[in-house]
């Protein structure tokens, strides 16, 4: 990448269209579009396990060909409103897009950490009312859309993500040096483009530490399941290890009320809601 900054992230936003999905995720979305018997929520799960698949979906169905109204973030909703054939159609392409390319491990994680962090966010918004599930559920699946961008277009920036993966606040001074701006708010610059609402794209693009700073409780759950995620996703931490983890999540979050008993049973909680789904896919 450029030592330019600025000029590095315009490349990088120019060079996004569109973002490969993971090849197994793409290969059951075809097959469920395929089969006659896939039903609406089999569908929209298909959708649910990849962030690529569901940006694409979200981004077609809030186009200027199928947009209702105020458009959806509901993947359901999205899928009733592309239908069958549209969904199949886009399933080919992006399967095509998909085996164009080696998909790195890196790239696996990253997507694996996103799908877990929408598992967990519902769990948590229950003890905010304000936070409607839905919502909280699409802003974390596709909280990390731009470090998938940026795996794409910059390769060599995996080695670099790899290292400070769980420590978000390092994460954060490297992407600034290497694009001037984080992954996140280049993640929302994709969104916005895809006009998916402003809610949503604020939750994606804010930064790690949301103290001080008065944001909705949307952005601050997903924020706070964006941070833990990659704690969960393929790790052995015991609950005694997590918490120190958890409990500064969480603080960073400008969520320090929420018990840490219960954060870390919902962490358990969504940890093997999120293997059990994977195992049976």
């Amino acid at each position: 990448m450029s030592t330019d900054a600025p000029a590095s992230r315009r490349n990088l936003l120019r060079g996004l269209a569109p973002l490969r999905p993971d090849p197994a995720a793409a290969a059951r979305l075809l097959k469920a579009t395929t089969d006659g018997s896939s039903d609406l929520r089999a569908l929209a799960d298909a959708l649910k396990a990849d962030p690529a698949l569901a940006a694409e979906a979200l981004r077609l169905a809030n186009g200027p060909s199928f947009r209702r109204g105020g458009g959806t973030i509901e993947l359901e909703r999205a899928v009733m409103v592309l239908g069958l054939k549209q969904l199949h159609d886009m399933a080919a392409a992006m399967s095509v897009l998909s085996a164009s390319a080696n998909v790195s491990r890196r790239e696996s994680d990253v997507r694996g950490t996103a799908a877990l962090a929408a598992t967990l966010a519902p769990l948590v918004a229950t003890a905010y009312p304000d936070v409607d599930n839905a919502r909280v559920r699409c802003a974390a699946l596709l909280s990390e859309i731009g470090a998938l961008a940026c795996l794409m277009v910059d390769p060599p920036y995996a080695s670099q993500l790899d290292r400070t993966w769980r420590d978000q606040g390092a994460r954060e001074a490297i992407e600034l040096a290497r694009f001037g701006a984080t992954s996140w708010t280049l993640g929302a610059e994709l969104l916005r483009r895809n006009q998916l609402p402003e809610d949503i794209v604020e939750a994606v693009g804010s930064g790690s530490d949301l103290r001080e700073r008065n944001l909705p409780m949307l952005t601050r759950v997903t924020v706070l399941c964006r941070s833990l995620a990659p704690l969960l996703h393929g790790s052995d931490f015991d609950a005694r290890e997590l918490e120190p983890w958890a409990l500064d999540a969480a603080e960073r979050a400008d969520l320090p009320d929420i018990e840490p008993a219960v954060l870390l049973e919902l962490c358990d909680f969504a940890v093997e809601s999120f293997q059990l789904r994977s195992s049976v896919r």
